[in-house]
């Protein structure tokens, strides 16, 4: 998968004002699935005489979540049919001669006052094929849902003929990551759109929005120059993805992992920390989903230094093959931020390992084949990707190949990981799809 990355604003900065948009900006290829079900959102008239499906508004729509965005939590989001959402209550056009929903602007639109921030796929004069074509749903477990709002049947601009273009947003519990996705639909583009891609602050003007140069696969992100000509749409499958940071409380020069008798040893240095409570050492298999196990308190006196300060942590039984890491910085008013990842090799397959699963995808059961060094009892943990378990056995275990079924029937569809420890603590999880 290839990663056009983008960091807008540099993590050195430790005095910006909160209403200013401090994300980072990565641009790649996935997968566009349109929502399934889902809740048809109620479209009504911004505009009258035009019908809601071409200027059309729909407020009160629930996250599921609470979501972060600049330093607010938000548990409901409105929408807009001309290709963005807002945080704040969208009204009706009081006056048409200066307002309106449809001129694409993030530095300092809409001309309709009071409807910022926004989050906005593809902002332009759209029109949508019905009044019930804004869906959305919201999917997962608690801490890891996902809202999705879908944009379905758009002409792109209103000038076109046929339908062009469908997209979605995407909101992501916990981290509060922003993705955008698109698919292409048959039908040209208008004959003279003008779009916007891109995320605004609640304030206007420089540093309080961040806009897309195009659709292209690799645009120039920025804070600073106010695009908002864009003449096609992006490919089916683009992705564009915002995943906040906070260049607020600390600079973190290193960070570094390595293998040393079979004990992972990670150390960082920061060099500038304000009102830091500490981290929280973070694992993965593979890089996606993480887990707590471990946390070094702040160094620094009352939290706050501008001296560089050495860290340390052991992760004394650490996976079988490649682990991730990363560290959770946490304020003192529970404000957090994520380091970048890491990873350490492991031991090798053959001491204790997972060598074998099938079927994967399992239907109603699966085998595993575990080798282990010595004999004893070992635990065999089924959970989901939020953490939950649920199954849960222990078993006996020769030195050396150890043959397992497990009973999976009762699962739902959906990304799971086995995990097996060892009597003597050692771990190896391998991740499998019902």
């Amino acid at each position: 998968m290839k990663l056009v990355t983008l960091n807008l604003i540099a993590l050195v900065m430790v005095c910006c004002a909160h209403a200013q948009l401090n994300f980072t900006f990565t641009a790649y290829q996935g997968t566009y699935t349109p929502i399934s079900g889902g809740i048809n959102a109620t479209l009504v008239q911004a505009q009258p005489p035009y019908a809601a499906h071409d200027e059309g508004i729909a407020n009160g729509i629930p996250i599921g979540f609470n979501f972060a965005y600049n330093d607010t939590n938000y548990t409901t989001i409105s929408a807009c049919s001309n290709g963005f959402a807002s945080f704040s209550t969208l009204l009706p056009i009081a006056n048409p001669s200066t307002e309106d929903y449809y001129s694409a602007d993030l530095g300092y639109g809409p001309l309709r006052p009071g409807a910022r921030p926004l989050l906005a796929p593809l902002w332009d004069d759209l029109d949508l094929f019905s009044a019930t074509d804004i869906k959305y749903i919201t999917t997962g477990t608690a801490p890891n849902r996902v809202f999705t709002m879908q944009w379905s049947r758009a002409y792109f601009d209103i000038t076109a003929t046929e339908l062009n273009v469908e997209f979605q947003l995407k909101l992501y519990e916990t981290t509060n990551r922003i993705q955008f996705v698109y698919q292409r639909l048959p039908g040209e583009v208008g004959i003279n759109p003008g779009g916007a891609i891109g995320i605004t602050a609640k304030a206007t003007g420089p540093g309080n929005y961040i806009a897309l140069s195009d659709a292209s696969a690799s645009p120039i992100a920025s804070s600073t120059t106010n695009y908002f000509n864009i003449k096609n749409r992006p490919a089916t499958g683009q992705m564009y993805e915002f995943t906040p940071f906070s260049p607020l409380y600390i600079n973190l020069l290193k960070f570094h992992g390595e293998r040393v008798n079979n004990i992972h040893q990670l150390t960082w240095t920061t060099q500038v920390e304000i009102n830091n409570t500490g981290f929280e050492v973070q694992r993965s298999v593979d890089g996606v989903i993480f887990e707590k196990i471990g946390y070094v308190a702040s160094k620094a006196s009352g939290g706050s230094s501008t001296s560089p300060i050495d860290y340390n942590f052991e992760d004394i039984k650490p996976l079988v093959g490649t682990n991730y890491y990363r560290l959770k910085q946490i304020d003192r008013n529970n404000h957090f931020s994520y380091s970048r990842t890491i990873l350490v090799k492991g031991g090798s397959k053959g001491s204790f390992a997972i060598n074998i699963l099938y079927p994967n995808p399992a239907t109603d059961l699966i085998k595993i084949v575990l080798a282990n060094d010595v004999a004893g009892p070992i635990d065999i943990i089924v959970a989901d990707v939020a953490g939950k378990v649920y199954i849960q056995q222990r078993s006996a275990a020769i030195a050396g190949e150890n043959h397992y079924s497990i009973d999976v029937a009762k699962l739902a569809k959906g990304m799971y990981y086995l995990k097996a420890i060892g009597g003597d603590g050692d771990i190896t999880v391998s991740k499998f799809i019902k």
